[in-house]
């Protein structure tokens, strides 16, 4: 009988194992993905059947399918199977007969896909998906491509805030301040209240490892030459100075799409609001 219950008593223990392993291993297996943000806003790459495909990296270079490279360039992209080319945009005159590598053509003209160190690299085909080099088409398409090793993340365009502190200079990117786990943060202007979400600039400033110590004033300047002046003691009040991301529960946009951001300082005390940095790309302290 004890022999039994102790058998039992295994087979629970085993039975209970297993289940928080896989109640686990999808976050275990989230932690390692990587993420891909375009402009500043967070994309989920699907295969040409709408299905959710994360992306892949071979040799240090991020692939996408080819859909997810077209709704995130806004581009039509074709596939020709027949002689293993990829199609954006204006199709060439001709294509030459298929060869051993796949081949991506843009508005007519042959790419030379590189990597990050310069080397030649191809699409490539994963369980009938074809993926792309991400890097390659966005400088392509003159986009700046970044890499953040520590949130393992690819930033296509903008998506970086530069600070700099004395000699210092610290790269913040989206998924930092996703990271910070932005809240909701409110604004009054005049008679308006102003619905954003963000995170405190002071929670920024320590999670790039700014020294804020002897520096009293902070600079923000954007994209279109505007710049605003707020205190250091304004900018360290977790609940006075933000990084914003989203307005009302929306992206902030780019520039060239009439928006805001993607990165916007917002001081919640300032009546008039005119202390706030739209398209904000750097933050100065001194």
């Amino acid at each position: 009988m004890r022999k039994h219950k102790l058998t039992k008593r295994f087979i629970c223990a085993v039975l209970a194992a297993i289940c928080m392993l896989s109640l686990t291993s999808p976050l275990a297996l989230a932690s390692t993905e990587t993420r891909v943000f375009i402009e500043g806003s967070l994309i989920i790459p699907r295969d040409v059947q709408g299905r959710v495909v994360n992306p892949i990296i071979v040799d240090g270079t991020t692939f996408l399918p080819i859909r997810a490279v077209g709704e995130a360039f806004g581009r039509e992209i074709e596939w020709d199977g027949a002689r293993q080319a990829v199609i954006v945009g204006t199709p060439p005159a001709s294509i030459p007969a298929r060869g051993a590598n796949i081949r991506v053509f843009i508005d007519g003209r042959q790419l030379t896909a590189r990597d990050a160190q310069g080397r030649v690299v191809h699409p490539i085909i994963r369980e009938g998906t074809t993926f792309l080099p991400l890097r390659a088409i966005g400088e392509a398409f003159g986009r700046e491509v970044h890499w953040d090793a520590r949130n393992r993340s690819v930033f296509v365009g903008r998506g970086t805030l530069t600070i700099r502190a004395g000699s210092n200079e610290h790269i913040v990117t989206m998924a930092d301040i996703l990271a910070l786990e932005p809240r909701a943060v409110t604004q009054r202007h005049r008679d308006e209240i102003r619905n954003f979400t963000g995170v405190p600039l002071a929670a920024v400033f320590a999670r790039a490892g700014v020294n804020t110590a002897d520096m009293r004033t902070v600079t923000f300047s954007s994209e279109d030459g505007f710049s605003a002046v707020i205190t250091i003691s304004e900018a360290l009040d977790r609940n006075n100075s933000f990084i914003v991301i989203t307005q009302n529960g929306n992206p902030l946009g780019t520039i060239e799409t009439g928006g805001r951001g993607p990165f916007m300082n917002v001081v919640s005390l300032d009546m008039f609001a005119n202390r706030s940095a739209r398209y904000l790309n750097e933050i100065v302290l001194s």
